[in-house]
């Protein structure tokens, strides 16, 4: 088996687990803080609900000590009440879209799922601009510009009578 830094034997789903964190870390912004303790009590664990930019639901604690990326809300609810029974625990669903930073303990399908979206999304070209012209420029990191017609199909019928065909 391999040796990590410091000697200590990681597995490769702890290597997974880590590459995937470390990918999600980067191209997230910041989970909020957590409300004053005027408004909700520090015993109360918090649990902050949003979907990802792939439109899975993600679910982390307010600590970052549990999360978990899901197909259903529903799952997404009951990973959070699960995980703070017996006391119950205080719900936060966002707004904004939210990558999950921290190892995932809910659905690994999801995550694989998910990374792979992520891997494809970068295929993709990043952005399409059209022109006052009607042509479409279509724009790749390092590639040369691609000029594309837009076209515009509509059933036109010919002036004469009898050749009242449709195009």
């Amino acid at each position: 088996m391999p040796r990590g830094a410091f000697g200590v034997v990681t597995s490769d789903a702890q290597k997974r687990d880590q590459r995937y964190a470390a990918s999600a870390a980067t191209a997230q912004a910041e989970f909020p803080d957590r409300p004053d303790a005027r408004i909700l009590n520090k015993s109360i664990p918090l649990f902050f609900i949003t979907k990802n930019n792939n439109g899975f639901w993600v679910v982390r604690e307010a600590g970052g000590k549990v999360g978990g990326i899901f197909l259903f809300k529903r799952s997404a609810l009951r990973f959070a009440t699960r995980n703070s029974t017996p006391l119950g625990c205080a719900r936060m669903f966002l707004t904004e879209h939210f990558e999950l930073d921290v190892r995932n303990q809910g659905n690994r399908l999801i995550a694989a799922l998910d990374a792979f979206m992520r891997r494809m999304a970068r295929l993709r070209p990043k952005s399409i601009a059209v022109s006052g012209n009607g042509s479409r420029r279509q724009e790749d990191h390092g590639s040369p510009a691609i000029d594309v017609r837009a076209t515009s199909l509509s059933l036109v019928e010919s002036q004469t009578p009898r050749d009242r065909t449709t195009y």
